[in-house]
């Protein structure tokens, strides 16, 4: 996507200054290789429609570039999902900054992945203690974005340090924090707490190094 027409998505979004302008630099900026599973995409449209009804979603997923139908286990370029995830954050969380809309966002993916039949079957191999949920959401990660590189180490029963290299956006880490938050939650109970230790940031890509603890 060339900078004018990051812009051109980005204007109607009427976004505050410093969002719409992570936006432009994110849209602009990724790898052509970076795709992610349509689970993804499905997920944040049926946050949508229940919300805004499904000609909102449609809506938001024509602007995306997504099919009508969309491939669960297909893999769509990874800069469509987010065209998708930041008109979705806008919409459900218009008074929030984006990085606090995209995090509340995130949250619900797990939840509504669990209403599937395959995430009926998932949800009840997946452990429920948070390091061993954590240690399934790894593999599942790997999974959903084969681009992206994820390891996992436990320092304690209770703190794990998560290691990766993810897309280019500002707002990664909430993203992060609110799909891992979701899945925790919903399967233990407990709401994990995040820390950055380290984040390193070049134009086509990004590394975190993530403490967390529960």
């Amino acid at each position: 996507m060339m900078e004018i027409d990051a812009e051109s998505f980005a204007a109607p979004l009427k976004l505050r200054n410093a969002d719409h302008k992570k936006v432009c630099t994110a849209l602009s900026n990724f790898p052509a290789l970076c795709k992610s599973r349509g689970m993804f995409a499905t997920g944040i449209l049926e946050a949508v429609s229940r919300v805004h009804g499904k000609e909102k979603a449609n809506s938001i997923r024509e602007i995306a570039g997504y099919p009508r139908r969309i491939n669960p286990f297909g893999l769509y370029p990874h800069e469509d999902f987010y065209r998708l995830y930041y008109s979705s954050a806008a919409a459900l969380y218009p008074e929030k900054s984006l990085a606090d809309g995209m995090r509340l966002v995130a949250e619900d993916f797990y939840p509504i992945f669990t209403q599937s039949l395959v995430g009926r079957t998932m949800s009840m191999l997946i452990g429920n203690t948070p390091q061993v949920v954590l240690g399934r959401f790894i593999e599942a990660y790997k999974i959903a974005t084969p681009w992206c590189e994820h390891s996992i180490e436990a320092s304690s029963d209770n703190e794990v340090v998560w290691k990766c290299k993810v897309e280019p956006c500002a707002n990664y880490a909430a993203t992060f924090a609110g799909i891992c938050t979701g899945m925790v939650r919903t399967v233990t109970g407990i709401a994990p707490q995040f820390e950055i230790v380290s984040h390193q940031s070049s134009r086509d890509h990004q590394r975190f190094v993530f403490r967390i603890t529960w």
